[in-house]
């Protein structure tokens, strides 16, 4: 009898102990940013800001009608010699805990990209809570006023870009990449990232093109036409292609696919040559001249065009890449998985510039119907 009762006060003692979670946070304490940017000055001094949401405009806007209020979110910004100081300073300036978990956009500029991104998106990725889905990119504008501006259905910015470039419409010139995503192509150093580009344009946001990076640093871009050569290489592609004829005449594809069969060989004096084989199809949907029907040759002038084209500007596109040293496709891993001891005894950056790129591209018309 006696021993149970020490158990009773022993278990009741327990309450005293187990009163809450030590790391607690309460939702009242909270504000949540929906999107994070970061910019360096001209003295090297990391600026950080975050975007809010404004207090009671979180319903969303109803289509046809006149907003109540004129703008839905607002900025606070911080800077300093360093990532940590900078965080320490925008968070004082807030009267809440910042709360990451509904972040969706982290926009870097072109200046905060040419250093170690590794360092700013390293310490961003280990704040609590901080989705790893969450869309990355890059920008030449000033990001306060690229994210403050005023969108065209007054929706909250970071929400507004996220659900900007994840449309399928825009995923040839646009090639979303994520958080995570990046900082294991970091770590696994067997491929380099690329990152969308936006801009302000007419009171609202464009893709202006991809940001190369090699090792971490960004080393230069990729225009709109580029791009979807990127895309065609690493079979992302679902958007349209226009292939040139003769004499200014010109035949236009839409529902453009890719499929790509990537081969490696390295030789007894150490050099690596790469195969690439790049199956392409789509649908015609416009001919200058036009047609309204295409016959079986003038399928096998397009499609010998079609090839050619694709060719050229994948071949120019491993030009470039290879010039900046900038392995955006990957083709380090596939170095590392064929040959992981030629991998661990030699630096892969002073293999790549040197590879041979044998380039074979197919192109296959699926349907030649115009529209009306």
């Amino acid at each position: 009898m006696r021993s149970k009762i020490v158990l009773v006060l022993l278990l009741s003692l327990t309450v005293f102990f187990n009163v809450g979670c030590w790391d607690v946070q309460e939702i009242n304490r909270r504000v949540s940013t929906n999107a994070v940017f970061f910019d360096v000055d001209s003295t090297g001094k990391i600026k950080m800001g975050t975007v809010f949401s404004v207090p009671g405009t979180l319903l969303p806007p109803v289509i046809g009608t006149q907003q109540q209020f004129q703008k839905r979110n607002y900025i606070i910004t911080a800077e300093d010699t360093s990532i940590t100081d900078a965080w320490s300073k925008l968070q004082a300036k807030s009267e809440r805990d910042i709360y990451f978990g509904q972040l969706r956009a982290i926009v870097l500029t072109e200046k905060a990209a040419r250093g170690d991104i590794n360092n700013l998106l390293d310490f961003i990725g280990r704040i609590p809570y901080v989705p790893p889905n969450t869309t990355l990119l890059v920008t030449k504008d000033d990001p306060k006023e690229l994210l403050d501006m005023k969108n065209e259905s007054n929706n909250i910015p970071g929400n507004y870009v996220d659900l900007f470039f994840q449309t399928n419409s825009k995923k040839t010139m646009a090639i979303p990449i994520d958080l995570w995503r990046v900082l294991a192509q970091m770590d696994n150093k067997t491929s380099d990232p690329h990152i969308p580009m936006i801009k302000a344009s007419e009171g609202s946001y464009d893709i202006s093109g991809t940001a190369l990076f090699s090792n971490n640093h960004f080393v230069g871009k990729l225009d709109l036409e580029e791009t979807k050569t990127l895309a065609l290489i690493k079979g992302s592609s679902t958007g349209y292609l226009t292939v040139p004829l003769e004499n200014g005449d010109y035949v236009a594809f839409k529902d453009v696919n890719s499929k790509n069969d990537i081969t490696l060989e390295l030789d007894n004096n150490g050099k690596v040559t790469f195969g690439i084989k790049t199956k392409v199809s789509g649908a015609i949907v416009e001919t200058n001249p036009r047609k309204m029907e295409i016959t079986e040759e003038d399928k096998k002038v397009i499609v010998s065009h079609a090839e050619a084209e694709i060719h050229k500007r994948i071949s120019d596109l491993f030009v470039k890449l290879q010039s900046l040293n900038s392995d955006t496709v990957g083709l380090g891993e596939k170095f590392r998985v064929k040959y992981p001891g030629e991998w661990q005894k030699n630096n892969w950056r002073q293999i790549y510039p040197n590879c041979q790129i044998n380039l074979e591209t197919s192109f296959i018309v699926r349907r030649t119907g115009l529209f009306r």
